[in-house]
């Protein structure tokens, strides 16, 4: 299992994305090639943003809380 290396760092990798999603490795693709997930690339390497994560998150918690019919906090 990889552990995210830095918690201060401001991008992680896609393996570590995956752990603080809670996700596999594969799925963190997924969200990147269907444009759910934002990333950069530098040379080969795939980077996502701490705060993309955060952002992806709270996009997934305001869907569910409208799909459920739950009232969104502003």
């Amino acid at each position: 299992m990889v552990l995210p290396r830095d918690p201060c760092s401001i991008l992680v990798r896609p393996e570590e994305a995956a752990i603080l999603l809670g996700v596999g490795r594969s799925t963190v693709f997924e969200l990147i090639a269907c444009g759910d997930l934002a990333s950069i690339k530098i040379g080969r390497c795939r980077r996502i943003e701490r705060e993309e994560i955060a952002a992806f998150i709270a996009r997934q918690r305001n869907a569910d809380q409208r799909d459920t019919g739950q009232r969104v906090a502003s």
